[in-house]
């Protein structure tokens, strides 16, 4: 005969809450794909390049920031102190460290910076088969520059009625035809100062006078402040950025100024800086865009081009310039380099 023992409910709920324990605890014992060592060589690279000809560029450019990259659906967040909780710890073998890792998340590609969890983080998918892995490493130093950057002194266009916008979706009147023709002109403007030689100081000076009347006329055409504003913003972060990205590939082809880690190399070696400088930013082949802006070149990579542009034309009028960056726009510091010049 079959005995049966009364057992306390509170005793019932402890050992269903140790059963489910146990599962929980077997589930975060359960090894979480590592990161490749192709991640690991891209990595090593971008590092790398960032701190050996970042500091070139931007004097107090030294620090890496986090990095995530995608590989399909699973993240992995690397040098971050405290992720969200959606991330999970995992020891590397690859990395010989501690990353974090997100799982099921989007499968999307990704080239993006932005604060996660607080801290500004470089975010990059893992090259597709066709992705020229050099490419990849100058893009992802170009997001980690965005980490660099910090805030930007324009003021903040997202105010307002337009505070539910962000910088993909900021509504900018991209159809107003007269608007497009005027940024042309000053497209235009800008072109012939990014093509002028440095030591052509009377063209410099010349060319740069006529930029306040370009934007006067842009001014008068915008109906509200934070269009100016947007387009200001996004010339001294992604234009900048832009140049920073196009200055990387242009050290890192010169010969005996930067060497690529050899693993690098070795892993990838169906390309180099040189060829990757000639094809896909050398000569003139960023900077003819620059001069269809508003025409050929529309919607938010305008301001790309034309950010990028108002770089170099200060690198012709004014070497120093990029002390001041933090606390200017582009057009205030190209006005400075013009009245330094007409003096």
């Amino acid at each position: 005969m079959t005995r049966l023992i009364a057992i306390p409910t509170t005793t019932i709920a402890l050992m269903l809450a140790a059963g489910v324990y146990c599962r929980s605890a077997k589930a975060q014992r359960t090894p979480l794909a590592d990161v490749s060592a192709q991640d690991r060589v891209l990595l090593e690279e971008v590092h790398n390049l960032v701190s050996k000809l970042g500091p070139v560029l931007w004097q107090d450019w030294k620090d890496f920031p986090p990095f995530l990259i995608r590989r399909g659906g699973q993240e992995y967040l690397i040098g971050h102190p405290q992720p969200s909780e959606d991330f999970h710890p995992s020891s590397s073998e690859i990395l010989h460290e501690r990353v974090w890792v997100r799982v099921g998340k989007d499968t999307s590609d990704i080239q993006a910076s932005y604060p996660l969890n607080g801290v500004m983080t470089a975010m990059m998918s893992a090259p597709t088969a066709n992705e020229n892995e050099y490419v990849w490493v100058l893009k992802a130093a170009h997001e980690a520059f965005h980490c660099y950057q910090g805030r930007s002194p324009v003021p903040e266009p997202f105010v307002g009625k337009f505070a539910g916008y962000n910088d993909l979706t900021f509504p900018f009147p991209y159809d107003n035809k007269t608007l497009m023709a005027a940024l042309r002109l000053e497209a235009e403007i800008v072109f012939r100062l990014t093509s002028a030689s440095s030591d052509d100081k009377e063209s410099l000076a010349v060319q740069s006078r006529l930029l306040p009347l370009a934007w006067r006329v842009e001014n008068a055409l915008y109906s509200d402040p934070e269009f100016q504003n947007y387009k200001l913003h996004t010339e001294w972060s992604e234009g900048t950025a832009r140049y920073t990205e196009r200055e990387l590939a242009r050290l890192a082809a010169t010969s005996g100024r930067y060497e690529p880690t050899p693993s690098f190399v070795q892993m990838f070696p169906a390309s180099n800086y040189s060829t990757v400088w000639r094809e896909e930013y050398g000569d003139m082949r960023m900077l003819n865009p620059i001069r269809f802006v508003g025409e050929g070149v529309r919607g938010r990579v305008m301001f790309y081009f034309l950010g990028m542009g108002k770089a170099y034309a200060l690198d012709h009028m004014n070497p120093q310039w990029r002390a001041s960056y933090r606390n200017a726009s582009l057009d205030d510091l190209l006005q400075q380099a013009s009245t330094v010049l007409s003096q």
